[in-house]
């Protein structure tokens, strides 16, 4: 499915979520129903308030501790980490390249959050990766489950990218920061730049 993910990381990098949403669940809808069809029109933008509070809570803590160069969040292995999603924000006194060629400094954090936010609004999603997932499933149903992960990642990419507009309405240093997001394990991030 090498496909999939080189049109994720092309929209991620040109920050065109809503074009891969579109295409990864008209792609879906192409095959017969499966379990993981149900992330079709899911989203979790229903927690945006939420996410805007809790990110401009971190973002408090970050100013007292100086810590004002970049937030990084990102969404855990929700492939195999099934009866929890989350995801926590890591910041940075100062941001590295955002070029999309090296990410590394993404390990080396100043700060992150105390607790992660849980996710919620497709658990029905997270059943089908509990019950469906792995490479021993036939192969219509390994190309669904490849399709949804990355949905989800993307629908979680989008959670940020609206909760940063908004943010950015509320505090004036987020305004100067920039933002990152992605799944754990994944080299396709979205930049959110400063606006």
């Amino acid at each position: 499915m090498g496909a999939i993910s080189s049109e994720f990381g092309m929209c991620m990098s040109g920050n065109r979520v809503a074009d891969f949403i579109a295409s990864a669940e008209g792609s879906l809808r192409a095959f017969r129903k499966t379990p993981f069809h149900a992330v079709v029109g899911r989203t979790f933008l229903h927690q945006r308030k939420e996410v805007v509070d809790y990110l401009d809570a971190f973002l408090a803590i970050n100013i007292k501790k100086k810590v004002k160069g970049a937030v990084y969040c990102e969404m855990n292995g929700f492939t195999i980490n099934t009866d929890r999603w989350h995801f926590d924000a890591f910041g940075y006194k100062r941001a590295g390249e955002a070029n999309g060629l090296d990410w590394d400094w993404l390990a080396s954090w100043d700060s992150e959050t105390e607790k992660p936010f849980v996710l919620t609004g497709m658990e029905t999603v997270q059943a089908a990766f509990r019950k469906n997932y792995g490479p021993d499933q036939p192969l219509a149903l390994q190309i669904a489950s490849e399709l949804a992960e990355y949905l989800v990642a993307a629908r979680f990419i989008e959670l940020i990218e609206s909760a940063v507009t908004t943010l950015r309405k509320r505090n004036p240093v987020s305004r100067k920061m920039p933002f990152f997001a992605t799944m754990h394990g994944s080299d396709d991030i979205l930049f959110v730049d400063v606006k």
